[in-house]
This record gives structure tokens, sequence and C-alpha cells, in this order.
């Protein structure tokens, strides 16, 4: 099978957020059993450092995308005039304007005039926009897989919330506008595929998420008594939670007994300076090494949708973990290795709970978790099940999903 898939970032093993650890995992799959061609965002960081998807995969293309703006002044000044005059001209949420490129869509038709693919995989909403560009009923197989469940993170544009209204609003439109151009939609987990289904009306199938399984397995008798958070702190669920955790629960531990550490990218410049039981890290480039020396990760959540890939790393290591309701949606009703804790009380009494007391059994059920359910081959082969019964279902209509 010939397989052209879209992402919005570099999917690789290495990379700094758990959607391109993710996607690196999957892909590298799917190349072991399939002919896979990657058309991807990159930020101009990343192609100065010469970052590339791991190996296995035929044909990259890379186009860059612009980065953040964290500068002040005129640059500031200039990038908000430019995110507004993407949010009243384009028709398009805040985020997706920023990946609509005419440079990837030059991209595009190229490689559909070029070569000949059973199916062109869109990965995550801000893709879907390319859909209508992947040709019509005699073209490729159409897939739009949905990481976030239809929840989309709506953003403002000035003080005070400015522009979430609107942002929503445009976000209903787009899914209204390019979800149905899919033929077929997939989500990475049974509660987001419900939601989806009961919001569009149409059969939503589940490619279940999956992370690369580490060689090494946590010790955690000789760990230290520690509960660490992670995550990358550009996307806006993870310095929520971390704040919630430094402010309202790390107060709340034995001192002497458990710490908490923090970290990941722009951990420093979200977060308090640490405290007797918060320890902020920063970016840590060894994310194995790390998870190798706690007891536990904590990992509420407050917003957002999705599978958590943060938590499925933990269960890979055999690192149990803490969570809410939220963060362990789409983990089954007793996930393996995970302790649901709501309030900071909850969670603080179960961190101390797992960084005084070595929980072996909960690490040795978190890894078997894993391999039984989130390795990469097992997504792969799910995803290609999924494509040959699209492919032998009925013809596609004439002028279906223009």
């Amino acid at each position: 099978m010939r397989l052209l898939v879209l992402t919005p970032f570099l999917p690789r093993d290495a990379a700094e957020h758990g959607g391109g650890a993710y996607l690196g995992a999957l892909l590298g799959a799917l190349a072991a059993r399939a002919t896979v061609d990657l058309v991807s965002f990159v930020t101009p960081a990343e192609l100065a450092a010469r970052h590339r998807p791991d190996p296995g995969l035929r044909q990259v293309d890379l186009v860059a995308r612009a980065e953040r703006c964290d500068r002040a002044g005129l640059a500031a000044i200039g990038h908000r005039a430019r995110m507004l005059r993407s949010f009243a001209l384009a028709g398009l949420p805040v985020v997706a304007a920023k990946f609509a490129s005419p440079t990837l869509r030059a991209v595009l038709a190229t490689r559909l005039a070029t070569e000949r693919y059973d199916a062109v995989l869109c990965e995550m909403n801000l893709m879907a926009q390319y859909l209508p560009a992947t040709r019509g009923p005699d073209g490729p197989l159409r897939v739009l897989t949905d990481h976030e469940g239809g929840d989309p993170v709506v953003a403002a544009i000035g003080p005070l919330g400015l522009g979430r209204r609107r942002d929503a609003r445009l976000w209903r439109r787009y899914v209204e506008r390019f979800y149905p151009r899919a033929d077929l939609l997939q989500a990475l987990n049974e509660v987001d595929a419900q939601r989806l289904t009961e919001r569009l009306g149409r059969s939503v199938a589940v490619r279940p998420a999956s992370v690369t399984t580490p060689v090494a397995v946590t010790d955690l008798a000789a760990a230290e008594p520690v509960a660490l958070f992670f995550g990358d702190f550009r996307h806006g669920p993870n310095p929520e939670a971390a704040r919630f955790l430094a402010e309202r629960v790390a107060p709340l531990l034995r001192p002497g007994t458990a710490a908490m550490w923090i970290a990941g990218r722009d951990s420093q410049r979200a977060l308090p300076a640490a405290t007797a039981a918060v320890s902020v890290l920063g970016f840590v480039d060894d994310l194995s090494a790390l998870l190798g020396r706690v007891r536990a990760v904590v990992a509420p959540v407050f917003s957002g949708s999705g599978t958590r890939i943060k938590i499925l790393t933990a269960l890979a290591h055999g690192v149990p973990v803490i969570t809410n309701a939220l963060g362990a949606r789409g983990l089954g009703t007793q996930p393996a290795g995970v302790v649901l804790a709501e309030t900071p009380d909850a969670i603080a009494a179960a961190i101390m709970d797992l960084t005084t007391r070595p929980a072996t059994d909960l690490g040795a059920a978190a890894r078997a978790a894993h391999l039984r359910e989130h390795v990469p081959a097992a997504a792969a082969a799910r995803q290609l099940a999924l494509l040959e019964g699209a492919l032998r279902g009925p013809p596609r209509a004439v002028g279906a999903h223009p």
C-alpha cells in the first residue's frame, strides 16, 4: 500500500511534544509494512538544525512555517497584525490560519501529480483544510485523523480574551466545512469517536495512540521519591496543569518525604520560581533518562481532548501515573498502572503514597498495558486494516465530498 501523510509538525521519536513522538512511532511502524511518503511543516529552527523524521520513509518534503513570536516592540506588533489579518480575512480559526500555506499546497499538488497513492492521511484537525486538494472520487482515499476529538483549543487575539468567541464559531464552521470531505474519519479513542459520531452524524473509526517501546524499564525501587510532570508548555493545557500542581498540590506534600519535578520547553517561563517541594527543570534532552529517576508521573488535565501521550509514555517506561478522569479519558474504565484523583488533597495523597513506597505492582501493570495496547506495530496494523476496509467499500460517488 502506498500512503502520503500530511502532518502539522515533524514526526520523530525525539520530538519535543507528545504528538510528534506519537506520529514518529506510528509512521515508523507503517513504513515497515507499506510505502510511506511525508509532507510536513517544520519550524525554521528545525530546518536550521537539519532535523529529519526517523528513517524508513520513502520521500520527505518539509515546508517551513512561522515560529511563535516571543519578541517585544515592533516585531510583536507586526506579528499581532498578521494574526489579525488572518483572523479577519482567511475565514479560518487563528491556529488553522497559521497552517494555511500555498507552498504546502504546491508540494502536495506535485506529489499527487507524480505519484499514485492508495490513501492520503491528514493528521490532526489543522490539516483538514488540505482535504479538498487531495482530488475527487478517482483519487486516493482521503483520511482525516482528529487527535482532539473535535475539541480544538480556541485562541484569543487580544487582551481579556478578545476574539475567543469568534474563533470558537470559526472552528465550528471549519469542522462543518472540511470534515465531510474525508472518506474515512478517525479518532484516537472510543470516547472521542463517539463524540464526533454524534456531532457529525457519521461513523468515526478508532486508531489507538501509541508510543515507542523503550528498552529500559524504570527501577522504581531505586528511583528517587519524586513525582514528575512534563510536557511542551507551548500547549495551553500543560501550563494550566503545572500551575495547579505547583500552587495547589505541592504545598500539601510533607516536606522531606515527596518532591515534584516539572519539566518541558518553556516551563521555566510559565511557572513561578522553584520551592522546597517543586523543582522546575526546563527542557530535558533525554526524557527516558528522566523517567528512569522518578517513582510516579502526575498528569492532571483540565482542558482539551484526545489521548494524553505523556501518560502512554510513562506507562511504556513502567512508571505509575496519577491523573484525573479527563486525563484518563480513552484509556478504559480501569486503566492499568493509573491512579485516579480529582482534588488537590487526593492528588497530594496519591503522590505521597507512590513516592514513599516503590509501587512495583503498578509499574509492572503499566508496562504490561503498554505492551498489550499501545505499541506502534498494533496501531499500524489497525490503521492498515481500516484503510483496506475503506478501499474495499462502496465506490465513492462522483461529486461526493467536493
